[in-house]
C-alpha cells in the first residue's frame, strides 16, 4: 500500500518512475490506473456523503411535516382526479424568516382542485407546488414548472399521518442506501473510469510517442500506451480536486495540455555513459 501511494506521488514527477514503467507488464499499468480510480471514486462518494448528510439532518423533514402540515388537511385522488376536504384555494405559506431575499415564491403549497382553475391563476399563487384537479405543478430551479399528471393514481389519500410515515420511511432508506453506495458505487465508477481511459489512451499514446521522437527516446507504441495510462492518474486527481471544490467547469482541452506538459517533464532520454 505504501508503494502504491508512492507511485501516485511519482506519477506527477519522477522521470525514473516513467522510465521503469515502460518496461513493466501491461497489467501493472492497468492495475495502477484501476486502483487509482477506485481510490478517487471512494473519496468522491465519501466527500459527497459528508456534504449531503449534515444538510439532511439539519433539515429535519419529519419535524417539518409535523409542524407545517395542517392536521385537518386530507387530499384524495380517485381515478386520476384530486379533491380536498378544505376550502379552496388552500394555501400553505412560507414563513417570513424562511423566505429567500428577492425570492419569487411566497407559498410552499397551494391546493386548488376547482375545475375553473387556469394557468394564470397558478402563476399568481407564487407557490413552489400547486395541486390541481388533474396535475401537480412543481417549480424547478430553472424557473420552469414540471407537470406531474395524476392519471395513473386509482385511489390515494394523503393526510398528515400518511405524509409523516412516508418521510420517516424515506429517511430510513437513506441510511441503508449510503453504505450500499460506498460499497458498490466506488468499484462501479472505478471500472467505468478505467474502461474509459483504456480506450482514450489508444489516442492519448500519440502524445508520449511524439515526445519520445523529439527527445530521441526509444519507445514502441505499447510503451507509449503504458506511459499514457500512468500519466492519466495525475490528470484524474487534478480534475477531481477541481470538481470537488466547485471551482467551475473544467476548461476544455486543459486536461490534454496538462497531460502533455506532465509527460514532457517526465520523459527524458537515457543518460549516455
Amino acid at each position: 500500500m505504501k508503494n502504491f501511494f508512492l507511485d501516485i506521488r511519482n506519477s506527477f514527477y519522477s522521470p525514473s518512475f516513467y522510465a521503469s514503467g515502460r518496461g513493466k507488464p501491461m497489467n501493472s499499468a492497468i492495475g495502477f490506473l484501476f486502483f487509482s480510480s477506485l481510490l478517487i471514486s471512494f473519496l468522491m462518494i465519501l466527500g459527497f456523503t459528508f456534504a449531503v448528510i449534515p444538510g439532511v439532518l439539519a433539515s429535519k423533514p419529519a419535524e417539518f411535516i409535523q409542524e407545517k402540515f395542517p392536521a385537518e388537511l386530507a387530499v384524495t385522488i380517485t381515478d386520476g382526479k384530486a379533491s380536498a376536504n378544505v376550502e379552496q384555494p388552500f394555501i400553505v405559506p412560507i414563513p417570513e424568516k424562511d423566505k429567500l431575499k428577492d425570492g419569487e415564491f411566497e407559498n410552499f403549497l397551494v391546493i386548488d382542485t376547482r375545475p375553473e382553475t387556469t394557468i394564470a391563476m397558478l402563476e399568481d399563487y407564487k407557490s413552489i407546488a400547486v395541486l390541481t384537479e388533474s396535475s401537480l405543478y412543481v417549480s424547478q430551479d430553472t424557473g420552469e414548472r414540471r407537470i406531474i399528471p395524476l392519471g395513473e393514481a386509482d385511489y390515494v389519500t394523503i393526510d398528515k399521518e400518511c405524509t409523516l410515515g412516508l418521510v420517516e420511511g424515506l429517511m430510513a432508506i437513506v441510511w441503508i442506501v449510503i453504505p450500499v453506495l460506498l460499497v458498490f458505487a466506488a468499484p462501479f465508477l472505478a471500472l467505468f473510469g478505467t474502461g474509459y481511459f483504456l480506450v482514450v489512451s489508444y489516442v492519448g499514446a500519440i502524445i508520449p510517442l511524439v515526445i519520445s521522437k523529439i527527445r530521441k527516446i526509444p519507445m514502441t507504441y505499447w510503451e507509449a500506451y503504458k506511459t499514457a495510462l500512468y500519466g492519466t492518474v495525475p490528470i484524474m486527481i487534478i480534475t477531481t480536486v477541481w470538481l470537488f471544490f466547485s471551482i467551475g467547469p473544467f476548461p476544455m482541452f486543459l486536461d490534454v495540455l496538462l497531460f502533455a506538459f506532465l509527460l514532457t517533464l517526465n520523459l527524458k532520454p537515457p543518460r549516455s555513459s
